[in-house]
């Protein structure tokens, strides 16, 4: 087996978890690059740990008369998102872990610099949505949570040799349709698709696709002839749809590809 089914998750442009502010939306598919409402969220970098995002599934056992197992059935599905944050004096962390309201800062001035107040409280913090990105190769993940609250935050170390960082874990609660998230997935394997361009020719040109070149032509050639010349190309691939009349071409490349032109040509 190859190892095109495994996933080495590594981070999207050093971005993996986002807390998204109430403005954005959640994506419903692979989509990049994000939304700036999502970007807004983010959480930086996260620690070597990574990122786990735990399914548990309870079951009971009913017995039979005798005492043998006779039928198992589920009493209870959830999730928790486990990871670790070291940008740990980021505002959106600062948000996640305490609650905006929590939260008192003043801008720097003559004085001072820029002043941050924590009030440490037992209230219940705030639901909100939450976005993991990874990739791996080719291949892009989103993870998604709707409705999550922090459950709990591990240990928060102030070390001499080490950076700080937080262990956070977030459980999810069920959207509208039963589920308490949901994974988008990319396997990066794009199938070209048709390209289409115009020509205006005046005078001698050529023809380009994937940068390898055709016989030269001119502005009497007609449409059979261009049709002829880009399918004649090295490597050239599918087939080519030329209509129009001589001197203005309209072409269509059914598998794709860079087309460009040069001498007394021009493409549109």
């Amino acid at each position: 087996m190859g190892i095109e089914h495994t996933f080495i998750a590594r981070s999207i442009k050093g971005g993996v978890a986002y807390a998204l502010p109430a403005a954005a939306t959640l994506p419903t598919t692979v989509a990049l690059p994000l939304d700036p409402l999502v970007v807004a969220g983010h959480l930086g970098m996260l620690a070597q740990d990574g990122l786990t995002i735990s399914e548990t599934r309870e079951s009971k056992t009913e017995p039979d008369f005798d005492g043998d197992d006779y039928v198992t059935y589920q009493i209870k599905y959830g999730v928790e998102v486990k990871f670790k944050l070291i940008d740990v004096d980021k505002e959106q962390v600062e948000d996640l872990l305490n609650g905006v309201a929590n939260i008192v800062r003043t801008a720097a001035n003559g004085t001072h610099g820029n002043l941050t107040e924590i009030n440490h409280t037992g209230e219940q913090l705030p639901l909100g949505d939450f976005l993991f990105t990874t990739k791996s190769g080719d291949k892009v993940r989103f993870d998604t949570l709707q409705d999550a609250r922090v459950s709990n935050v591990a240990e928060f170390k102030l070390e001499s040799q080490n950076v700080t960082g937080v262990e956070v874990t977030l459980k999810g609660t069920k959207d509208g349709e039963g589920r308490l998230f949901r994974t988008f997935k990319d396997d990066g394997k794009i199938v070209p698709g048709p390209v289409t361009v115009d020509i205006a020719a005046t005078g001698d040109f050529r023809i380009a696709v994937g940068g390898h070149y055709s016989i030269q032509l001119d502005e009497t050639a007609t449409t059979a002839a261009v049709k002829s010349a880009i399918e004649g190309i090295y490597g050239f691939s599918g087939t080519a749809t030329v209509t129009g009349s001589a001197g203005a071409y309209h072409v269509v490349l059914s598998a794709g590809g860079v087309i460009t032109v040069t001498g007394d040509a021009t493409i549109s």
